[in-house]
């Protein structure tokens, strides 16, 4: 049915672009804890962003979180939505590297500067825009011919820590960027 396959690929990218914003502020919030529990409390800056935007003062029990389309049924409805979730992390990091000096010099440098600033875009997308936990593509290459040593070290690990699945899901950006470039 083409209407459902076409219908099913917009919400797998509407879902895929959430999913993205979801969990790139899951990982700031990750960080801010993090950096609260071991290094400085940041809650007073936290508290003034907060006050500025003007949350609640009860902000931190909420959690920004966009409402999610409904999960595609079809494969080209799921790939959309994978591909638009790193589409926006790649969207993203470029934007916020595009706006310092040496990057842009990436930018309009050779192939390789042009490739290596892709890669660096790649990683930084998936290192926040997804979770840290989820089926990645070494899970996925895994179960097919493709299986190799670099893949199983790469497929998320149960009980491993977020950051590590986050590295994981970095390592796996760095080539997929690359390839964006390419294209």
């Amino acid at each position: 049915d083409q209407k459902g396959a076409a219908g099913d690929i917009v919400m797998g990218m509407v879902r895929g672009s959430g999913m993205a914003l979801n969990e790139t502020f899951q990982a700031i919030q990750s960080f801010s804890e993090y950096l609260n529990k071991n290094f400085v409390d940041v809650t007073k800056i936290e508290k003034a962003i907060a006050d500025f935007l003007g949350a609640p003062d009860n902000w931190e029990k909420y959690r920004l979180e966009f409402d999610l389309a409904d999960t595609p049924e079809t494969a080209a409805g799921r790939m959309a939505e994978g591909i638009s979730q790193f589409l926006v992390g790649f969207a993203g990091a470029g934007k916020l590297l595009n706006s310092y000096k040496v990057f842009q010099r990436l930018k309009n440098g050779n192939a390789f500067a042009q490739a290596s600033l892709a890669s660096l875009k790649g990683m930084m997308a998936d290192f926040a825009a997804f979770d840290p936990h989820a089926p990645n593509m070494s899970r996925w290459l895994n179960q097919t011919w493709f299986k190799n040593p670099a893949t199983e070290f790469l497929d998320h690990k149960i009980g491993e820590s977020e950051l590590a699945g986050r590295l994981r899901n970095t390592v796996e950006g760095a080539v997929l960027g690359a390839g964006i470039d390419v294209l």
